[in-house]
């Protein structure tokens, strides 16, 4: 087991805590104060981005970042959004001079990270990843800090300790990237600490009401499948609740976190590509590049449709407003309009009904069958060679975990498992853990680790059980050479 990072000589002076979660789709931040923590670990803050022009209340905002042709902070979130959209309807030449960057947090999994490895933004500019990450990190930081200012509320940056959320499958040089980025933001390393997503989520679960029905499973001893859907990552692990106190929940991991790029974001991709498959690349790319602000219209109807999408209701289709001018590309480099085309490839699942394109409810729920599979399958081998399928409750958490769909699927997948349970406002639940971790960190107890440690030795020969066959002699004594004394385990 790997201990978790202790930092009790500094929590004294954390008179706030704020954690930033930076994610694949939607990014926020939260925070609570010392003396809320210690009468009310819940009592936390979240922002409300309906002053960003969004008609209802969102607690995160779109992880768009908006750089100006000189690679400047332009803007970030909803604003970016409607700032590029007004760019590529006033000027569109002007618009192809700035960089519009989204989906970018999926850049730090599974390649080869450094500092100056680069990205590119929906065009195909390339830019540096450290500065679409400090940028972004620094905006949230800073809108956090505006806030606080603005209420008057007596602190500093000083009195803040930060934490920065990060998926537990992450490699260790993607996770010091996340540190580097938020350094270079403006959060100094004494002030900032790395929270894991699926223990984050956790923690803040294990203090929900009682009337939330899941606080009743995070008793002494008793160990919870957590399951973290989030928009780039699935991070899937079990841990174990060590102590359980009036306002504290202590938990240790008992296997290592597993998972992998089965996020919210990989639907969306299914989808893209059976738009293309349907009308063409060259059509959707010249929609893409002449259109963008009408191709992401599009794209947020359907995140609003996918997490609203049961399969268990009356619902028989799912209708998305797409552009008007993607007909009028289809039908100048195909010479016939696409309507007639749906209808020859698809035979009446898939049509135009107005302003929207009406899929049969069995088509739409193919953009979600693979990463149905592979967390379903992941899930199967990676815990049910170890029997533990089936005694253990399932929490789902993260924002894709809001989707019907998959609630759905992942309950009919598993009957063996009794409980199948998920907070109200998942989406929230790692932002909140973390602050709850930020300032009490000593609650996770312990991890495993990602590959066993050790050292090497020379230690003296002993020939029952001794494994090495290499020996030699220091001042007569006969010592075995390369003998590995194991410090942490990853079982």
């Amino acid at each position: 087991m790997e201990a978790s990072r202790r930092t009790s000589e500094c929590r004294g002076s954390r008179l706030v805590v704020a954690a930033i979660d930076l994610g694949t789709t939607f990014s926020g931040y939260a925070f609570s104060f010392k003396s809320d923590f210690e009468s009310n670990p819940l009592k936390i803050s979240t922002n409300d981005w309906s002053a960003e022009g969004v008609h209802s209340s969102e607690m995160k905002a779109p992880s768009i970042l908006l750089l100006n042709p000189d690679q400047s902070f332009n803007c970030f979130g909803y604003r970016a959004q409607h700032t590029y959209s007004d760019l590529l309807d006033d000027d569109p030449d002007k618009a192809a001079k700035y960089y519009f960057v989204k989906n970018f947090k999926m850049q730090l999994h599974n390649r080869e990270i450094s500092l100056g490895m680069m990205i590119l933004d929906v065009t195909g500019k390339e830019l540096p990843a450290i500065k679409v990450f400090t940028e972004s990190i620094r905006f949230l930081k800073d809108h956090f800090l505006e806030m606080f200012t603005d209420k008057k509320l007596g602190f500093s940056i000083n009195d803040v300790f930060f934490v920065i959320t990060v998926p537990a499958i992450w490699s260790d040089a993607a996770k010091q990237f996340m540190r580097v980025a938020s350094e270079k933001a403006g959060i100094k390393s004494s002030q900032m600490m790395l929270a894991y997503e699926p223990e984050a989520a956790a923690l803040f679960c294990s203090l929900l009401p009682e009337d939330q029905g899941i606080a009743k499973y995070f008793q002494e001893r008793r160990r919870l499948m957590i399951v973290d859907l989030g928009g780039g990552t699935a991070d899937i692990t079990v841990v174990k609740v060590i102590k359980r106190e009036e306002k504290l929940t202590y938990i240790e991991h008992v296997y290592r976190v597993t998972g992998g790029a089965w996020g919210g974001n990989q639907v969306n991709k299914n989808f893209e590509k059976f738009l293309e498959s349907v009308f063409g690349n060259d059509v959707m790319d010249e929609f893409k590049r002449d259109y963008l602000s009408q191709y992401l219209e599009m794209m947020r109807d359907f995140e609003v449709q996918k997490k609203t999408l049961s399969t268990s209701g009356t619902k028989t289709g799912v209708g998305i407003r797409f552009g008007g001018d993607l007909r009028h590309i289809f039908k100048s480099k195909r010479g016939k309009d696409i309507k007639d085309e749906l209808q020859d490839k698809l035979k009446g699942m898939v049509r135009i009904t107005g302003d929207k394109l009406r899929f049969d409810l069995a088509i739409f729920k193919r953009f979600f069958q693979d990463c149905v599979k592979e967390i379903v399958n992941h899930i199967n081998e990676s815990f049910l060679k170890e029997d533990v399928l089936g005694r253990l409750p399932m929490i789902l958490v993260g924002g894709f975990s809001d989707a019907p769909v998959i609630r759905e699927a992942i309950v009919d997948a598993f009957p063996v498992i009794k409980d199948v349970v998920s907070p109200v406002a998942t989406s929230l639940a790692v932002l909140k853990g973390s602050v709850i971790f930020g300032h009490e960190p000593a609650i996770v107890t312990g991890r495993v680790c990602r590959e066993t440690l050790g050292l090497t030795l020379r230690r003296p020969y002993v020939p029952e059980g001794q494994t090495e066959k290499k020996t030699f002699k220091i001042d007569g004594q006969l010592r075995a050479d390369k003998s590995f004394q194991k410090m942490f385990s990853n079982k």
